[in-house]
Order: structure tokens, then sequence, then C-alpha cells
């Protein structure tokens, strides 16, 4: 699952051309298929303002910092429309003035310290998240030992192992799968100002 982002009214170099969408919906060869992804891609990396995407491990960071720092009396519709697939716009005004203020929190190290910040925090993640996996190898081995099978789905243990695998299970710490970064930022910034508003999809 990711968060597709695209330009209401991108703007668009001069010269440059969107390719033809193929009918995938007929037999198209494996060339043409091809062909047009490179030359989409292309299009798209000319004109940063048409497309942004990051999967949901990426999107939610970002999105919770613009929330916080810039977005921070957003009304319910608004924080539902940033956190959601359901196709919410940003005008273009509310765009270009969320552009600025993130490449002020650049400028004025505050992102770089967020980064920081959010780097730790994972770290500690990933830390005690070795040591709980320890413990889930030590469960299947006794689940093994005692059911006599090898690979068995946690929802097929039997209960006693069952609820010890679901406290571990919720003990994990998910900060470390939640990368931030200043360069996803940037490229936010490039999309925002050149996008004529968007549309979170």
């Amino acid at each position: 699952m990711g968060f597709d982002l695209y330009g209401l009214n991108p703007l668009i170099k001069e010269g440059s051309v969107k390719p033809k969408r193929p009918n995938f919906e007929k037999k198209v060869s494996e060339k043409e298929r091809d062909q047009y992804f490179e030359q989409i891609e292309k299009f798209e990396s000319e004109n940063v303002g048409v497309y942004f995407r990051n999967n949901v491990w990426w999107w939610r960071p970002l999105c919770d910092f613009i929330l916080s720092e810039i977005l921070q009396d957003a009304d319910k519709d608004t924080i539902d429309g940033w956190t959601s697939n359901s196709g919410f716009e940003v005008d273009e005004e509310t765009a270009i003035h969320i552009a600025n203020e993130l490449q002020r929190l650049v400028d004025n190290g505050t992102v770089d310290r967020h980064q920081y910040e959010h780097d730790l925090k994972a770290k500690v993640a990933d830390e005690q998240n070795k040591k709980l996996q320890k413990k889930v190898d030590d469960l299947e081995k006794r689940v093994e030992k005692e059911t006599g099978k090898s690979n068995l789905a946690p929802a097929q243990y039997p209960e006693k192992f069952k609820k010890e695998w679901e406290f571990l299970w919720d003990a994990k710490d998910w900060s470390s799968s939640y990368p931030f970064s200043k360069q996803n930022v940037m490229e936010f910034i490039a999309f925002a100002k050149q996008s004529g508003g968007f549309r979170i999809c």
C-alpha cells in the first residue's frame, strides 16, 4: 500500500510531452509496455509537480511531520484526508505554503534535528525488537517440539503459546519501520511547489 499524490495543475517544461497510455485492456507487447513506463518515468522526472509517491512506511512520518509542524490547526476532515487514500485535494495556495514552510524548516535545521531524533528512536526500537525476536525464535522452537510441526502460523499455535506470541507481538516497537529523511522532504517540497495543488490517493 502506498500514497500517490497527483498534481492538479502541474508545471510542465516546454517541449515535454506526456506519453500516451496504451490500452492495457487489450493485448500490449512487453516492448510497448516497457517503452511506455520508461517514457512516463522520464516525463515525471522532468516535471516533478506531476506525481509524488511514498509507500505507507515513508508517508506516515512525512505526513505526521507536516501535520504537526505546519498544519497543526487542521480540522478532522483535513487530517483524515492526509492520512487516507480518499482523493483529498490540497489547493495550490496551500501546497505552496506547505512547500515554503518545509523549506524554512530545512533551512533552520529543524528537519535535520527531526531526522536525528527519529533515527535515534529507530535504533532503540531495533535493539528492543532484536531481543523480542530471540524470544519469538525460542517460542517457535518450543511450539515445534510440542506439536512436532514446523513453520506453523501463530493462529495455529496451541492456546498457551498463542497468548505468549500475542504478548510478544504487542510489545514490538514499530518505530524502526517508518523512516524519515531530509531527502524525502526535499523531494516533496519540489513536488508541492510545482504541482498546482495536489490530490492524495
